[in-house]
């Protein structure tokens, strides 16, 4: 089927961790994908890296994007310390989505992420990464069996935005 495209009121924003490897411990990302609830959003994808997170995100229509984020770090803060790792303060960017904007490169960015670093090997599947049902349904059969293919890593070294020289950061 085609690629769905963004709904009004989407944003992909990442959220940098000071000082520590959120990945040395699972519960965060466990811990991170419960807090969602409540959140007055829809979680579309999210990936942990070891230093930050990124989220793509389509907000309620009276939510703002800053008050989201800052609401999601304070029920994080406490699982972050448990583990000494605390958030960057006031370290996130975002890129709102336009509703004519695919999703597809953006979840490409986001799934080549480890890959890109360096912190997962391409014949290993990044355990980090969650990616609404509905979203996969659709993404997934594009993957090579939930992983990323060799020439997406390649393609994808820009972010999905920089094409357009949109950048936003708040």
């Amino acid at each position: 089927g085609l690629a769905p495209c963004a709904a009004p009121n989407s944003a992909l924003t990442s959220v940098s961790i000071f000082d520590g490897n959120a990945l040395a411990c699972d519960p965060v990302f466990i811990r991170s994908l419960e807090l969602f609830e409540g959140l007055h959003c829809k979680t579309l994808a999210f990936m942990l890296m070891p230093d930050h997170v990124h989220w793509l995100v389509t907000l309620e229509a009276d939510e703002a994007l800053s008050d989201i984020v800052r609401l999601y770090k304070g029920r994080m803060a406490p699982v972050l310390r448990e583990h000494d790792l605390r958030w960057q303060k006031g370290a996130y960017h975002d890129r709102r989505l336009r509703p004519d904007d695919e999703l597809a490169p953006f979840l490409r960015y986001m799934l080549c992420n480890p890959y890109r670093a360096g912190v997962c090997r391409i014949s290993e599947v990044w355990p980090f990464w969650y990616c609404d049902a509905e979203i996969l349904n659709w993404f997934e059969p594009t993957t090579d069996a939930r992983q990323p293919h060799p020439e997406w890593i390649a393609e994808h070294r820009s972010k999905p935005w920089d094409e357009n020289n949109e950048s936003q950061q708040a």
